[in-house]
């Protein structure tokens, strides 16, 4: 009688263990879930931010570019003026030189935002890699528990089985 008791309280002692685990299981999936939708909106929207940045860079790239084409070819019309355009109009050089020193402030500012812009696009490449590695830690960490839950599930099945089984060989 005793031994039966003792092996009661350690049926309903497992069963209680078994349930703790399976709500705490399904809290720790619902949990992963939520963190792994937050984690890739993340990674879209600085995957976004990522091309953004990339596409900047590009158009910075194209008008400095420009201007370093539009340098070229002042400085080669400024070499081609001729001493009789000169006496007809002495003001050209200087027009010329402010040309050419308008496109070259231009190059340089050009150039530093392009720095920035590859430094921040980076960055984005960066963490969008740091993202998309804390989506795959997830999606293992969803997979586990699952499978943790879904093995609890079957123990407490397979157990409810078993008291039927012997409640019904009981019976007979």
């Amino acid at each position: 009688m005793q031994k039966e008791k003792n092996l009661k309280s350690f049926w309903k002692l497992t069963d209680s263990l078994t349930i703790f685990f399976l709500v705490l299981g399904l809290f720790l999936f619902c949990l992963i879930f939520f963190e792994r939708a937050q984690t890739s909106q993340a990674l879209s929207i600085n995957l976004n931010l990522a091309n953004n940045s990339w596409s900047h860079y590009g158009f910075k790239s194209l008008k400095n570019k420009l201007f370093e084409l539009e340098k070229n070819r002042l400085n080669l019309q400024a070499q081609q003026i001729t001493d009789i355009q000169r006496a007809k109009s002495p003001q050209i050089g200087l027009i010329y030189q402010t040309f050419l020193a308008n496109s070259e402030k231009e190059i340089q500012r050009y150039s530093r935002e392009m720095k920035d812009l590859k430094i921040k696009a980076i960055s984005y490449d960066q963490d969008f890699v740091l993202l998309e590695k804390k989506i795959s830690l997830l999606n293992a960490s969803l997979s586990s528990s699952l499978f943790a839950v879904l093995l609890l599930s079957l123990q407490k099945l397979i157990k409810r089985k078993k008291e039927k089984k012997e409640k019904k060989e009981k019976e007979e």
